[in-house]
């Protein structure tokens, strides 16, 4: 439920909270800092998303878009820290606009967990997920589609990067 930001070459703690009752008091399961690193997202175990401030780790939203109690498993930020994908248990990745705090896509078609996600432009997205789907696949903002799907013999696929 936690979260604890460490500085790695002191290995000082930085800054640390624990949630109030809301919906990121479940446990914490993707995590990732924006490219500027001001803000932090937090996924968790219950579907739900926490955008915080890095600085004093206040929210700047909360939300449950991810089916409940289905974790979110991989968030990316975009090179301009504007869009924050989410992919979940659920097997759907969300497309956040973090200044609007929210979805503005909503991709489906994997058919396991999705585990990974990467930005390779403001409006391109690579995906991978786990057994029984093992592919990775690029999404088309500006289409709001699949563009491409590469089937691999990998069942445990855990990452992409």
């Amino acid at each position: 439920q936690a979260v604890t930001c460490w500085n790695v070459a002191s290995g000082f703690l930085e800054r640390s909270c624990v949630p109030e009752e809301d919906v990121s008091t479940s446990e914490v399961t993707a995590l990732s800092v924006s490219p500027d690193g001001s803000l932090v997202a937090v996924g968790y175990r219950n579907g739900g998303l926490t955008v915080r401030k890095y600085a004093d780790l206040e929210p700047v939203f909360t939300s449950v878009h991810h089916k409940p109690g289905r974790a979110v498993t991989a968030m990316a930020w975009d090179s301009d820290g504007v869009l924050l994908a989410t992919g979940s248990q659920d097997t759907d990745i969300l497309v956040w606009d973090v200044s609007a705090q929210e979805p503005v896509h909503h991709f489906r078609g994997h058919v396991g967990v999705v585990v990974g996600l990467h930005f390779l432009t403001s409006t391109v997205l690579v995906s991978a997920a786990t057994h029984p789907d093992s592919s990775v696949r690029v999404w088309d903002l500006t289409v709001k589609d699949c563009l491409h799907q590469v089937q691999t013999a990998i069942k445990d696929l855990s990452c992409i990067a």
